[in-house]
This record gives C-alpha cells, sequence and structure tokens, in this order.
C-alpha cells in the first residue's frame, strides 16, 4: 500500500465563502501546481481542484438559526476520515462558523491553520473571525480597514 498523499485542506461553507476558497486554491495552484487539496465543506458540490471532499455541517441551522448539536461530532469524523486517506499538511479556511470545529479539531492534531476573513467585512468582526483569531496560526484580512478590529492579522488583499 502506497503513502497518504500530502494535501492542504480547505475548510469553507457555500456562497462567497466557497468562491473565495476557489479563488484562493486556484492562485495557490498557479504557483505550485504539484499541490493538492482536499476539501471540508456543507457545500454538496465536489470541486475540481479537490482530491477528497468530505461533507461537514454548520454550527447553525440555516434556516432556524437554532445550534446544530451533530455539527462537533460529524466534523470529527470527517476529519478522522480525512486524516485516514491523507496525510493533511495545512488548513486554509475562507469561513463561515461551518469552519470553526474542524479547525479546533485539525489545530489539536498539529495542523497550522491560515484564515483569511471575508472581503465583505470593513469595520466590524464577524462571528468566525472572532473565533478564528485565536485559533488560526495565520490570521488574514482582505480589508486593510479590518487591521483596527485585529490589530494582530495581516493584510493580504482581495481575493
Amino acid at each position: 500500500m502506497g503513502s497518504k498523499p500530502k494535501v492542504i485542506v480547505t475548510v469553507y461553507g457555500e456562497g462567497g465563502h466557497a468562491e473565495e476558497a476557489e479563488r484562493l486554491v486556484r492562485a495557490l495552484q498557479a504557483s505550485s501546481p504539484t499541490t493538492q487539496f482536499a476539501s471540508l465543506s456543507d457545500v454538496k458540490l465536489v470541486p475540481d481542484w479537490s482530491v477528497l471532499h468530505l461533507d461537514i455541517l454548520d454550527f447553525r441551522h440555516k434556516m432556524t438559526g437554532k445550534l446544530n448539536f451533530k455539527a462537533p461530532l460529524q466534523a470529527f469524523k470527517a476529519v478522522r476520515q480525512l486524516r485516514q486517506h491523507a496525510q493533511v499538511v495545512g488548513c486554509l479556511s475562507t469561513g463561515p462558523g461551518t469552519a470553526i470545529f474542524p479547525v479546533i479539531i485539525l489545530r489539536l492534531c498539529g495542523v497550522k491553520v491560515v484564515h483569511v476573513e471575508t472581503s465583505c467585512r470593513f469595520y466590524q468582526r464577524s462571528l468566525t473571525g472572532s473565533a478564528m483569531r485565536f485559533l488560526a496560526n495565520r490570521f488574514i484580512v482582505q480589508n486593510k480597514e479590518l487591521l483596527k478590529i485585529y490589530p494582530k492579522a495581516e493584510y493580504g488583499g482581495r481575493l
């Protein structure tokens, strides 16, 4: 049996977060074409750049806003399955809150995490950003205005 492929796992949610993840992965592939990516998401569509895609649950029900207590266990199972099939060498997150539980688990496994705060934020923290600024090894903002409220963040510009 061969060795597990080395992957960077991308954790994202639907909508603009998925689009940001797509742009980020495409940019990274352009500079490092041999890098492989896996994906953890509540988006059911498997991106063509993902060598392994696993579903995760949003921690809030989209319609009711109520907490989804199955999300942490499901995130644990997804990360465990991911690690059975691949060697995770890093994690990229574009949010939203869907990413929090998998990132906590990956950090506990010693995986370095980079979070990119959404481009739609200018003057206030997102719920995800409020958590990820403590969880991520690197926290990148896309708008310079956010450096005032995230003093340890790095400015990365728009994806």
